[in-house]
């Protein structure tokens, strides 16, 4: 194991990446960090209630990506009025299962927040450097264990409908999705706001790459999505954070040696066998990239592999048939309902094998609204409902 290298910061909300911090793969680190009032440098920020959270996320343009590689709550040392507190990484954090990040220039970031993990206010953004080193450490060391990602919240949350979602003032900073129309909503602490699925676009503006993001300064609580990703951007006021699938961190040669997912939960692994990409969603691995979407369809259909299909029943039920899941392991196809119609839409696996829906012959969506229903692939011969 490496020795410990302490690292001194006092941050008082500045941009630090002036300082060119450089750490080394497998580097074990304890940051030493003093917060100060942004207001009057002098005087130390009180953290009596409160925690602070360090976050490291990959770059795009210059922006930080969620969610983070690395995301630690500090421990606050002596009296928790004076503002100090400490933060440890552990060499498996940057060298993960014998692996090391790729070297390069790595965002990190500091807040303080509430009991609840939701953010009050920014204490230091900048820029680190990691670079590779011509021997890693002998012992092959687990990374700490992983926190949810600041903003995003543990998990999405889930209601009926809009009118059944909790109050956007307590729930700030988190997401929901309302089960009848599939549209996730964000709280800005004021309101829920739609940032996918549906009319999304009404609300979301947009850009043609990351590079052409606004200042963030100038736009606070809005959402960008970036035409040649499809990724959305949301900006807090002092920098962009990017919400959607996690950066590639890791590789594999084939899906059947992907590690445990619950071990690698926000990280993103390509694999080579069949180019495709996987992100860990706490016990799975799960295949990601924007959905194709279809055209609406009226009759028989055969999904593809990470496919959203629109499906209309006004003119009479009909099947829709699922690929074969041996041939897109973690793959997810979602089927929407566009029209109020009481037609039943009947969901069939692939016969060949034959495989089975949620471990049945066929499953049906039957009765009136605009329902949906997400498929997920299990690589054998199931598609799990999710």
């Amino acid at each position: 194991m490496s020795a410990i290298r302490i690292i001194s910061l006092t941050l008082y909300g500045q941009d630090i990446s002036d300082q060119l911090i450089t750490i080394g793969a497998g580097a074990t680190i304890t940051w030493d960090l003093a917060l100060k009032d942004p207001d009057d440098i002098e005087t130390p920020v009180d953290l009596s209630g409160c925690a602070v959270q360090m976050t490291l996320c990959t770059l795009d343009a210059g922006n930080t990506t969620e969610p983070p590689i690395i995301s630690r709550q500090a421990d606050i040392t002596g009296d928790p009025t004076e503002g100090n507190c400490t933060v440890s990484w552990v060499s498996g954090d940057t060298v993960v299962l014998g692996v090391p990040l790729t070297a390069g220039f790595y965002g990190l970031d500091v807040w303080t927040t509430d009991e609840d993990g939701n953010r009050l206010q920014n204490m230091g953004l900048g820029k680190i450097r990691l670079t590779p080193v011509a021997t890693l450490p002998a012992t092959e060391v687990t990374p700490l264990p992983a926190q949810a990602p600041i903003g995003l919240g543990p998990n999405l949350g889930h209601a009926a409908n809009f009118a059944t979602l909790p109050s956007a003032a307590l729930k700030a900073w988190l997401f929901y999705e309302t089960d009848d129309d599939g549209l996730v909503y964000y709280s800005n602490g004021v309101a829920w706001v739609v940032v996918s699925g549906g009319s999304s676009g009404d609300v979301i503006n947009h850009v043609a790459t990351a590079g052409d993001l606004p200042d963030s300064s100038g736009v606070p609580w809005t959402f960008y999505a970036t035409d040649d990703t499809g990724y959305v951007w949301y900006s807090n006021g002092p920098q962009w954070t990017r919400v959607g699938p996690p950066p590639i961190t890791q590789f594999s040669q084939a899906f059947s040696a992907l590690p445990d997912p619950s071990v690698f939960y926000g990280q993103a692994y390509k694999v080579f066998s069949n180019n495709a990409v996987y992100e860990s969603a706490f016990n799975v691995w799960r295949q990601i990239g924007a959905l194709a979407k279809s055209t609406v369809k009226t009759s028989d259909y055969t999904a593809e592999a990470n496919q959203r299909v629109a499906v209309d029943l006004s003119g009479g039920s009909f099947n829709v048939t699922l690929p074969k899941a041996t041939t897109c392991p973690a793959a997810t196809v979602v089927v929407k309902k566009t029209v109020d119609s009481t037609n039943t839409l009947t969901i069939l696996p692939n016969a060949t094998l034959p495989d089975t829906v949620e471990g049945g012959s066929s499953f049906g969506i039957t009765g009136g609204g605009k329902q949906s229903v997400t498929l997920y692939s299990d690589g054998v011969s199931n598609w799990e409902i999710i």
